[in-house]
Order: structure tokens, then C-alpha cells, then sequence
């Protein structure tokens, strides 16, 4: 019967599919609950389960976390979430590559918007036990001089919700953003968000973990400064990393 199910899915657009499958997530009435896998570890002062977690960009708005966390993941990070609410680029923005088993991603953050999330998050995330993140990011029709300001708000909108927050800003989808990680403006970004996340810190009363995500084509010499970037403003982490513009040869269509 899987495999029925699994064949039919295959058969729509992905995206259509993706849909459906979410929300027969959310509507099964009874999900059996994963087995414990073990191999936990404390990272950044949190306690991770296990170390097998899903990414951003699966459950986008925070709509299916209790869903997903019976899967058995140790962490599950919702977003990417904008200030307010996007479209996201035209479709089809999402295509498979059957002899690769990989996927063409080019959604261009779409999201219901942070005031959804925030509700959905709120409703949701005391029902997983593993570690909650969120990333955020930009409107895409932000004028990019003035984009810190949309992770700010985000940030502030979201903070006590999460376990830990990613910076989203090497999306290749979006017009400009990863302009955000050269130096000058890297470097006056995080500073602003570490003086929120510290002033945020102290009204509740606790120090949430603050990373950002960059992309794959970055350089030796570019990781290098970006690390020292990192560890300058007092963030606690980078994810590495975001969609990658190439297509090498080993990937087939």
C-alpha cells in the first residue's frame, strides 16, 4: 500500500505532492510514534535526542510540528519565516531529478508570514520534546540596505518560542540577499541581532543560541572570514549550508 501511495505522489507535481502528504500528516488520526534512536548530544547548551533533525524548509510556517515530531526527530526547524506574508517565487519552482533521487529548489521563501508562525509555534511546540529551531528571514521586496531590520522584528516576534534561531541570508532565490554575508554588512547585521538577542535574553530570562546559515560556493578565504565575523559578534554557530547554485555532472536528470 506504501508504495501505491508513494507512486501516486510521484505522480503529481512535487510541490501538489508535498502538499498532500503534509497534510495527511496532520489529519491521520493515530501515527504511531518513532523508537527512540539514541545518540544523543548537548550542543550549544541544548540537549538533542538524537542527531537525526529536519532541516528548514519542510514545514515552512510551523504548521505540522506535532506531526513531525512523532517521526522521531531530534530537532525540526520550521521557516524559512518572513516578516510578512510572501508568495514566494512563481510556480513550478520545485523539480525532480529521478536518477539523482535530489530535487531543483527554487521557492523564494514563501511564507505565511511571522504573526502566523508565531500563533502556530505558540499552539505547537510544547508538544515536541526534541529541540525547536526557527530561521528567518527577508521579504524578498525588501530594499536589501534595510533588510536587518525584518530579521530584527522576526527575531523579537519569535524569541521564547524556539530553542535556537538561524539567520537566513544565503538563499540564492532571493534577489540580493547573499550580498548580506560580505563582510561589512555581515558583520553590522549580527552585531544588531546579538544586542537584541542579549536585550531579549534578559526579559526572559534566558540566552536562546543564534546561528546563521550560509551557502556552499563560499570560498576558503570567505568561510575563514566569516567564522571570524562569528565568533567577533558573539554568535554560537553556522549551518552549513543552503541550496547550491551548481549542477555538477554526477547529479543526472
Amino acid at each position: 500500500m506504501l508504495g501505491s501511495l508513494t507512486r501516486g505522489l510521484r505522480a503529481l507535481p512535487p510541490e501538489r505532492a508535498h502538499e498532500l502528504a503534509m497534510r495527511a500528516l496532520r489529519l491521520s488520526p493515530r501515527i504511531y510514534a518513532a523508537e527512540a534512536i539514541g545518540a544523543p548530544a548537548t550542543v550549544m547548551g541544548l540537549h538533542f535526542p538524537n542527531r537525526i533533525g529536519l532541516a528548514a524548509g519542510f514545514d515552512k510556517d510551523g504548521d505540522h510540528i506535532n506531526s513531525l515530531a512523532k517521526l522521531g526527530f531530534g530537532f525540526i526547524e520550521v521557516g524559512t519565516i518572513t516578516p510578512q506574508p510572501q508568495p514566494g517565487s512563481p510556480q513550478p519552482r520545485l523539480f525532480r531529478l529521478p536518477a539523482s533521487k535530489a530535487l531543483i529548489n527554487r521557492m523564494g521563501f514563501n511564507s505565511r508570514g511571522v504573526e502566523h508562525a508565531a500563533r502556530r509555534l505558540a499552539q505547537q511546540g510544547g508538544g515536541f520534546s526534541g529541540v525547536l529551531g526557527c530561521n528567518i528571514g527577508c521579504n524578498r521586496e525588501t530594499d536589501k540596505a534595510e533588510a536587518y531590520k525584518d530579521y530584527l522584528h522576526c527575531l523579537r516576534r519569535l524569541y521564547g518560542l524556539a530553542n535556537y534561531y538561524v539567520i537566513n541570508i544565503s538563499s540564492p532565490n532571493t534577489p540580493g540577499l547573499r550580498n548580506m554575508q560580505k563582510p561589512v554588512a555581515l558583520n553590522a547585521l549580527l552585531r544588531a541581532l546579538v544586542s537584541l538577542r542579549d536585550e531579549l535574553s534578559e526579559q526572559h530570562r534566558e540566552k536562546t543560541p543564534l546561528l546563521i546559515k550560509i551557502d556552499p560556493e563560499q570560498s576558503r578565504d570567505q568561510i575563514e572570514a566569516m567564522a571570524e565575523i562569528v565568533q567577533r559578534t558573539g554568535l554560537d554557530g553556522i549551518v552549513a549550508t543552503n541550496t547550491t547554485t551548481r549542477r555538477g555532472r554526477e547529479v543526472a536528470a
